[in-house]
């Protein structure tokens, strides 16, 4: 699939009605209206930041994962579910980092249910799903710490500020447990 279409594709009904519900939010529209996205310094700049930052923490997370942190071209939305899209995409590792859910199945789907609570996403409610049906399959002795898991991952989706209306690149020097305290983390 040609890049054009993949972002073409990002106009499915579930994207609309996740964009219409996070203009609600008057950050996110704001971002939206001047088609902010994130623009942060190179990784071997963040990585000389101080240690405890988000900056810092943000580049350790790259380099430990082996991450391409620029894997996703920057083009000019056209509607705001293409916006939340890309938005979404290019703010993930991000939010690993401010929710210490890792890269793991258990951290990915947590950062899933985290993900549904924040914009009702029905594709990351999916994920959270396919979790609960993996471990049901595969280590079904586990499934109620899993499910406790997702639980409070999505209480603190849904209590913190809506992270989609983050302009990030005014957290970065700014210690790690403070940026949690200022969104509700």
């Amino acid at each position: 699939m040609k890049w054009n279409e993949a972002f073409k594709s990002n106009e499915t009904p579930e994207n609309q009605n996740i964009a219409l519900t996070s203009l609600q939010n008057e950050s996110f529209r704001q971002l939206w209206e001047k088609k902010y996205f994130l623009n942060l310094p190179a990784i071997k700049e963040l990585i000389l930041y101080p240690k405890d930052t988000l900056g810092y923490e943000y580049a350790a997370h790259i380099l430990q994962n082996k991450i391409t942190a620029t894997f996703y071209p920057i083009r000019v939305p056209q509607s705001p579910a293409q916006y939340l899209s890309l938005l979404s995409r290019q703010t993930h590792e991000l939010w690993h980092v401010l929710t210490s859910y890792d890269t793991s199945f258990l951290g990915e789907a947590a950062l899933h249910s985290f993900y549904t609570a924040q914009t009702g996403s029905a594709s990351s409610a999916a994920s959270v799903a396919n979790g609960i049906l993996t471990v049901a399959a595969k280590n079904p002795l586990d499934i109620h710490s899993f499910f406790t898991q997702m639980s409070e991952a999505f209480e603190r989706g849904r209590k913190c500020k809506f992270l989609l209306g983050t302009q990030w690149e005014s957290y970065l020097e700014m210690p790690l447990d403070r940026v949690r305290a200022e969104l509700g983390l």
